[in-house]
């Protein structure tokens, strides 16, 4: 849209608004109106108007009140939430670090990555199968067969989707 139709519609738009206050404002002058308000023994008298701009300005109040505090409330579950994101992206790169030291035939820095606890990322077994590969590599047998257990375990508690047959079918 070209800045001369934005402009236009702007200036038409202020133009209604100004029309709108000038006819509200000679309306309000000519016939104020009332409202009565009656509960118990106590009264409220105001005119039509003051009822309007107390109503709207309430509603607003209101509005902003529990808007805030809404997200007030749910500020510490959502500081709970990113700091969970967070640790979760930070333990994935470094399985993804681990990964690159294993490949790059560096298994010692790639264990050094990886002996950090995986409980915190995606695919901890696949965390625990590379730190076993990579204490295989270095010829640390127990320490490979204690991260392998720890994969075995966290596979044996994730449900199989699919079981395969070890016999094709005919």
């Amino acid at each position: 849209m070209s800045r001369f139709v934005r402009l236009s519609i702007w200036l038409g738009i202020l133009g209604a608004l100004l029309a709108l206050g000038l006819y509200l404002g000679d309306r309000v002058k000519a016939d104020p109106g009332y409202v009565l308000f009656a509960y118990g023994g106590y009264t409220i008298e105001m005119s039509l108007w003051a009822f309007v701009i107390c109503f709207l300005a309430i509603t607003v109040a209101l509005w902003v009140l529990f808007g805030l505090g809404g997200a007030l409330g749910r500020l510490p579950l959502n500081l709970l939430r990113a700091w969970g994101r967070m640790r979760h992206r930070k333990a994935d790169s470094r399985l993804v670090e681990g990964a690159l030291w294993l490949r790059r035939d560096e298994p010692a820095r790639a264990l050094s990555v990886l002996k950090k606890d995986a409980s915190s990322e995606s695919l901890p077994a696949l965390h625990w199968l590379l730190a076993s590969e990579a204490a295989r590599r270095l010829e640390q047998l127990d320490e490979s067969e204690r991260y392998l257990e720890s994969a075995e375990r966290l596979m044996a508690s994730i449900p199989k989707a699919i079981e395969h047959d070890s016999m094709p079918r005919i």
